[in-house]
């Protein structure tokens, strides 16, 4: 028993002390990404971000490794550890963790191409279908909600609802996962997917590419989550074990098929190749209703499309723009970070951009 009780206290001292550093690292190598120096330790904002993101980081490591420390496989069923609301559980653990990249980047963190859509949106600049018309409408809505509010108002409501998205796609991921394996393993094996639960949600809650994904004004980020919930509804289908009702695959379903299809010009492509996988095995089960639902969302889709595209009547997008992507891609780079390209590289590049 003494030995059980060290071992958990050494266990508990390494992930406090693994936890501290993993924070530590995390906010010098993004200081040093953007300032060169150690700018982001000297705020109190900074400093109060630190020690949540240590104190989530040391409480999700431990709870993995006290229930990795059951000795005996027999003895699970005796002292089992589930999780009694799995999805909600990680969703709230997700966006307690995102809370002070939230404090720190709020109201969101804008992009040339969505200001370019909400200029459009207001009127600034003619439509361009480089842009799905579609997504730019639905950007213009939701940051139509808070204008009376003012511009950062509009920043802070569109971001909100993309965090709750992708925290609320993070933990679905999580959440399946979890449903999936506990079917698997049986009772014997509770507190290993217990364990692999608190590493998912650790790793979507701590990695600060997620939070700052969310708070960014994208179009493609609705389209990335759309992607994420489709691949998962593929695993079930194709998968032999079925843990989400037909109800909620059909919501589901439908909604990345949407979102997927709007906010990128080839996303009805892959929506379509989706459904058309969907179909075919639901086809070997005898129904017939994906095959429906299927077609139904194409045609709204495309009903849609046309319908915008004949009342705005946008402009074509630019091809040469379409081709010299990678060049803007090199030039972006040039102007941000000089020090990276030698005197040489930068001459060659110049002279190549004006051939």
């Amino acid at each position: 028993m003494e030995k059980h009780v060290v071992s958990f206290r050494r266990k508990m001292i390494f992930s406090s002390l693994f936890s501290l550093l993993f924070s530590f690292l995390m906010v010098l190598g993004y200081s040093f990404s953007k300032t060169h120096s150690f700018q982001f330790f000297d705020s109190c904002k900074s400093f109060i971000s630190f020690c949540v993101i240590s104190l989530i980081a040391f409480g999700i490591m431990y709870a993995v490794l006290s229930r990795m420390s059951v000795p005996k496989e027999s003895e699970l069923s005796k002292n089992c550890r589930k999780v009694r609301y799995p999805f909600f559980s990680a969703w709230v653990l997700i966006i307690v963790a995102w809370i002070p990249y939230y404090a720190l980047f709020a109201p969101g963190l804008g992009f040339y191409d969505s200001l370019w859509q909400l200029s459009q949106f207001y009127g600034y600049t003619s439509y361009n279908s480089q842009h799905p018309v579609l997504a730019t409408l639905v950007i213009g809505v939701l940051f139509s909600i808070g204008k009376p509010l003012g511009a950062n108002s509009q920043f802070f409501i569109y971001t909100s609802i993309q965090v709750l998205l992708v925290s609320a796609v993070l933990a679905f991921i999580a959440w399946f996962v979890y449903q999936r394996l506990l079917v698997a393993e049986g009772e014997e094996g509770i507190n290993r997917v217990f364990c692999l639960w608190c590493v998912l949600v650790g790793f979507s809650a701590l990695n600060p590419l997620f939070p700052l994904y969310s708070l960014s004004v994208l179009k493609d980020v609705p389209y990335a989550a759309a992607i994420a919930v489709m691949t998962v509804l593929l695993v079930e289908v194709i998968g032999d074990k079925k843990v989400i009702n037909e109800r909620t695959f059909v919501v589901l379903f439908s909604c990345a098929f949407m979102v997927m299809s709007v906010f990128r010009n080839e996303g009805l492509i892959i929506a379509i190749a989706c459904a058309a996988l969907v179909s075919f095995v639901q086809a070997k089960d005898k129904k017939k209703l994906y095959t429906f639902l299927s077609v139904g969302l194409v045609g709204i889709v495309a009903v849609a499309s046309l319908m915008s595209s004949a009342l705005i009547n946008p402009q074509k997008g630019s091809r040469i723009e379409m081709l010299t992507i990678p060049v803007q891609q090199i030039s972006r780079e040039v102007r941000d970070n000089p020090s990276s390209f030698t005197a040489d590289e930068k001459e060659k590049v110049k002279r190549d951009a004006c051939r």
